[in-house]
C-alpha cells in the first residue's frame, strides 16, 4: 500500500530518518541492490557478507538481495568467492528502509 502513497516516511528508533515519493526513495540508494540465486543461501550469505564492500545480504522470497558498495566491490568480483547468479533490481521500499537503517546503525555504532 505504500506503493500507493504520495508521500512514504521511514522511522528508526523514533526519528524519521527519510520522506519521499515512493519512487524518489528507490532511486535514491548509493547502494547498488541485486538479486542473487545460489544452491546454498546459507552457505553464501555467510560467505558474502565477510566480503568488503558487501553491506548486507538479505532473504527476499526464493532468493536473496545483496547490497553493495560499488566503490568497493561490485558482484562480478564476489562470485569468484562464492557461486551465485545476479541480476541488478530497482530496489523495493522495504529494501530502501534495510538500507536506511543499516545505513544508521552503522553511523550509531
Amino acid at each position: 500500500e505504500a506503493e500507493r502513497a504520495n508521500r512514504v516516511a521511514f522511522m528508526n528508533q523514533g526519528k524519521i530518518i527519510r520522506c519521499d515519493t515512493p519512487q524518489a526513495l528507490k532511486h535514491s540508494l548509493s547502494e547498488h541492490v541485486y538479486l542473487i540465486a545460489s544452491e546454498n543461501h546459507r552457505a553464501t550469505v555467510e560467505t558474502l557478507e565477510k566480503q568488503p564492500g558487501v553491506l548486507t545480504v538479505q532473504p527476499a522470497g526464493a532468493g536473496l538481495h545483496l547490497f553493495v558498495d560499488q566503490n568497493v566491490t561490485t558482484p562480478e568480483k564476489l562470485v569468484e568467492v562464492t557461486p551465485f547468479s545476479f541480476r541488478p533490481i530497482v530496489p523495493s521500499l522495504e529494501d530502501v528502509f534495510i538500507a536506511l537503517s543499516y545505513g544508521e546503525g552503522k553511523r550509531a555504532a
